[in-house]
């Protein structure tokens, strides 16, 4: 097993921004990927979301498409506390090993993610193989990402990289990666993001 990579135990995207800019920013990624999960036919009935963190975009997920929603995440209270009533079933471990049975979801998201494993290709062989369905992915858009930390005072010490990412990828390096594993069929880049939707089977 490969040893767990922590990552950030903060809001992904449910926290109050003292920056509006990120807020306005984080606000239209999740624009975008509802408008990238209303693509996806049939509508899926079972949505895992990996590194669902505190569960904002499981909820909203959950409303937009009826579907029965799985949280997986590292094991952490403010999580589980976040999860107690819902939206969903709240699994913890590592995403290395995903304790579910191949072809088990219709949807399964890994939205900013991969850059915080310590081994990218094991994870999205894992979440290829649990879905029966297309997958949704996003990472950081770099360098911009840094860029960005860096024009909003964030992260200075460490030139803008945000704590816990430990792998970093252009649009065109995320999709060379997500095409090893599957076939892209759409890809977006609501800044400073990339989000894409693949389908399992190559």
């Amino acid at each position: 097993m490969s040893n767990i990579v922590t990552g950030n135990h903060h809001p992904k995207y449910g926290g109050i921004h003292t920056n509006p800019c990120i807020g306005v920013l984080t606000n239209r990624f999740v624009r975008h990927l509802e408008r990238m999960v209303d693509t996806v036919s049939p509508i899926p009935a079972t949505i895992l979301d990996v590194g669902c963190a505190e569960g904002t975009v499981a909820r909203r997920l959950a409303q937009l498409t009826g579907a029965s929603v799985t949280g997986f995440d590292l094991p952490d209270t403010a999580i589980e506390s976040a999860w107690a009533n819902g939206p969903g079933l709240l699994v913890t471990g590592d995403a290395h090993e995903l304790p579910f049975e191949d072809n088990h979801f219709d949807l399964v998201l890994g939205l900013e993610v991969l850059e915080h494993v310590a081994d990218p290709h094991q994870v999205l062989a894992e979440m290829v193989r649990v879905t029966k369905g297309p997958l949704i992915l996003s990472v950081p858009n770099e360098p911009f990402f840094r860029m960005g930390n860096l024009l909003t005072g964030r992260h200075v010490r460490s030139l803008g990289n945000t704590p816990g990412h430990w792998n970093h990828w252009t649009p065109i390096g995320f999709q060379a990666l997500v095409s090893k594993h599957a076939a892209l069929d759409e890809v977006r880049h609501p800044f400073p993001w990339t989000l894409v939707r693949a389908s399992a089977d190559l």
